[in-house]
């Protein structure tokens, strides 16, 4: 589809959080620094939009439609490739259930609570 042949375009074999772990780097030059985050910033946006548009197409068919395997694997809420929290009652990162920042694990919390293994 045409958001993964722009992510494709984008370098393919490197991933968001490589890009912004060689960006922070202090020998990284700042042009450089600049383009990777860059291609960090339209590449986490891109995947957004992905997710976004899958997710309005399942709903749209009022059917329970499995998202594709590279969608499932982001932040719970906006689908940010390198998702950095865990739900605090049940650790679940790693696992199904990962965030990329508290707010969107609040936001998520009322359907999260009733698969959480612990209250």
């Amino acid at each position: 589809d045409l958001f993964q042949y722009n992510i494709e375009l984008l370098g393919g074999k490197t991933t968001s959080a490589e890009d912004a772990s060689e960006a922070s780097k202090l020998d990284t030059p700042a042009w450089k620094r600049c383009c990777l985050l860059a291609r960090v910033s339209y590449r986490e946006s891109l995947l957004m939009w992905q997710r976004a548009v899958a997710l309005k197409a399942r709903d749209a068919t009022y059917e329970d439609v499995d998202l594709p395997p590279s969608l499932g694997s982001g932040c719970e809420v906006c689908g940010r490739s390198y998702p950095e929290m865990k739900c605090g009652k049940c650790k679940s990162v790693g696992k199904e259930i990962q965030y990329c920042s508290r707010g969107h694990q609040q936001l998520n919390w009322r359907e999260h609570k009733l698969a959480c293994g612990k209250k």
